[in-house]
């Protein structure tokens, strides 16, 4: 039997992209189960999603910044990934960057499903249309 890696996913709006990896692994679709999700938004949806699914949820207050996870923010979100023992972070739709100590803390570990093209098309929901053919 293969273990199945546990995913963190972090994600700001809906949780649709959430929602298909939870459902992919119950379907056994996939080698990994959904450990923990947790968002910088209280009220996202996201996270009433996940819970809906009985996967385990957190919302960590983002700091003082707009784009990205302050120093404090950042060592909760590792601690809180890391207590979940999670093998894999997934962003789901997550608003900020991540640098530093967070990307240190689970270097060639962490995958973004945004279908923004960063930097040239930031924020965008359609930034992969660019590169689709119709």
């Amino acid at each position: 039997m293969i273990n199945k890696q546990r995913l963190g996913v972090l994600g700001s709006g809906k949780g649709s992209n959430m929602v298909a990896l939870a459902e992919a692994s119950a379907a056994g679709h996939a080698c990994f189960e959904l450990a923990l999700v947790i968002s910088d938004v209280p009220d996202a949806g996201i996270l009433a999603r996940a819970q809906a699914l009985g996967i385990p949820t957190r919302h960590i207050a983002p700091g003082k910044f707009r784009t990205k996870l302050d120093e404090d923010a950042e060592k909760l979100y590792i601690e809180a990934l890391r207590e979940a023992e999670v093998d894999l972070v997934v962003l789901a739709g997550f608003m900020r960057i991540l640098k530093g100590q967070f990307l240190r803390a689970f270097e060639r570990r962490v995958v973004n499903i945004h279908p923004s093209l960063l930097p040239a098309f930031p924020g965008s929901k359609h930034g992969n249309k660019r590169w689709t053919t119709e």
